[in-house]
């Protein structure tokens, strides 16, 4: 069991899932269940790789629908 930080976890989540992460997801897993969270202190906590892994095959992240914000213009 390899532990990583949710930095980490948030990275691979990234990088397998796409969309836009973040570590409320986690909290959000480890509230049902889906996946373990090793708590260290109040704020922080440690993941399991694998189990980021698997979770983030089946997950559902934000994914911006109107693309990247390019400014406004106006005319009269």
């Amino acid at each position: 069991m390899g532990l990583i930080t949710s930095k980490q976890a948030v990275e691979i989540i990234r990088e397998i899932a796409g969309g836009k992460p973040d570590r409320n997801m986690l909290k959000h897993w480890a509230d049902l269940g889906r996946i373990d969270r090793v708590a260290i202190h109040a704020r922080c906590a440690l993941y399991d790789e694998e189990q980021i892994r698997e979770v983030a095959k089946t997950a559902r992240v934000h994914k911006p629908t109107l693309g990247n914000f390019a400014g406004l213009e106006v005319s009269r």
